[in-house]
Formats: structure tokens, C-alpha cells, sequence
């Protein structure tokens, strides 16, 4: 009886009967195929080069021709500018020292953005030119050579000084050639400098030219 009843727990409790489970067999899973990665770089594809024109000779590189009444403007404010300068040169008697100003107008009037035109170009470049065409005069005399020589040393003056004001070159040479009284000489180039720069802000404000200055100092 009792070998019966453990026979038949051991039927319900494979576990307890001493014999082992059967392991479960591995399944077996695919390999991956792994592709290499290489560092080789994709193929460059080279840029297509348009074909080379020939330039056309008749074609500039100048800036656009700007709109007529824009036009019209700056030659009405340069034309009112050389008009005063007349009027200057005429009070003082000095009306051989007005063509540098006369240059210094149409850079106002036509090119006013540009660093030639702002006060601190031209009141400080036509000044220090002036002095320094005195000082040359003082000096060496007056004759045709050290005119050029005081035209020549204005620019590295100004270089320096960071006034470049193309016209003020002349100016230092005419004051060499026709060496004017210094006083009225130097009234003359601060008055004119002065008058040129207080019309093109005028001219700016009441919109008849473009706007000026681009800075004072």
C-alpha cells in the first residue's frame, strides 16, 4: 500500500521523484549578416565650371547712374557753393585761393557719404595744408619747386592726421606760390571750410541734398 501511495505521488510530483527534467533544447537564432563600414569618403562630384567670357570692353564697373533729381540736387548745391566762395574770395582778396574749395563743394555736394567730405576731412585738411604751405614759404621762399614740395608733404600731413582731403593738397601749393598775408590767408580757409560744411547740413536738413554728415569728428 505504501509503495502504491508513493507510486502515485510520484506520478503527480515528477519533481519530487528524483528524476531530473529534460533540458530544453536552445534554439538556434540566425546570424546577422554585418555589413562593413569602411571611412572611404562618397565620390566628390566636381563643381561645373561655367566658361570663361571675354570681357566686353564697352561695359564699366562704375557705379549706377544715379536718379535725375538726385542729379539735379547736387548740382544746384555745388553750383550754390562755388557762388559763395566767389563772394568770399572776393570780400578778401584772396579769390586765387578759392579753386581747392571749389573742388571740396563738388565733393560735398556729389560724394557726401564719402571720408573726404566730412568736416573733419575738410576743415582739418584745408587748414593744416594752409599752415603748412606758410611754413614752407617761411622757410624755403616761393618758387615752383617748393610749391610742389609743400603740395606733396600736405598729403603725408594729412595721412597722419587722418584729414585726407584731396583738394587741401592744392591749396598748400598755392599758398606757397602766391604767399598771401598769413591772417587773411588763414581767415580765408576757415571761413570757406566752415560755410561749405554748414550748407551741406543745411542742404541735408531741408532735404534738397543727401544726407551729411556721415559723422563730425
Amino acid at each position: 500500500m505504501v509503495g502504491a501511495a508513493r507510486t502515485t505521488r510520484d506520478l503527480h510530483n515528477p519533481d519530487q521523484s528524483g528524476l531530473k527534467s529534460r533540458p530544453r533544447p536552445e534554439t538556434s537564432t540566425p546570424h546577422r549578416k554585418v555589413t562593413e563600414v569602411t571611412d572611404t569618403p562618397p565620390p566628390t562630384v566636381a563643381p561645373q565650371t561655367e566658361p570663361a567670357t571675354r570681357p566686353v570692353w564697352w561695359k564699366s564697373k562704375a557705379p549706377a547712374s544715379p536718379k535725375l533729381s538726385k542729379a539735379v540736387m547736387a548740382t544746384v548745391v555745388g553750383t550754390v557753393m562755388l557762388l559763395l566762395l566767389a563772394l568770399i574770395g572776393d570780400v578778401t582778396h584772396q579769390i586765387l585761393l578759392t579753386p581747392p574749395f571749389a573742388a571740396s563743394a563738388v565733393i560735398i555736394a556729389g560724394s557726401p557719404a564719402l571720408p573726404p567730405a566730412q568736416p573733419r576731412s575738410v576743415i582739418g585738411g584745408q587748414l593744416a595744408s594752409a599752415v603748412l604751405g606758410l611754413l614752407v614759404y617761411a622757410l624755403f621762399g616761393a618758387s615752383i619747386w617748393t610749391a610742389a614740395i609743400a603740395g606733396g608733404v600736405s598729403l603725408g600731413v594729412m595721412i597722419v592726421l587722418r584729414v585726407v582731403h584731396a583738394p587741401a593738397a592744392a591749396l598748400a601749393a598755392l599758398v606757397v606760390a602766391q604767399h598771401p598775408e598769413p591772417v587773411h590767408a588763414l581767415v580765408l580757409v576757415v571761413a570757406a571750410s566752415v560755410l561749405l560744411v554748414l550748407f551741406g547740413v543745411i542742404a541735408a536738413r531741408l532735404r534738397v541734398g543727401a544726407n551729411y554728415p556721415a559723422y563730425w569728428w
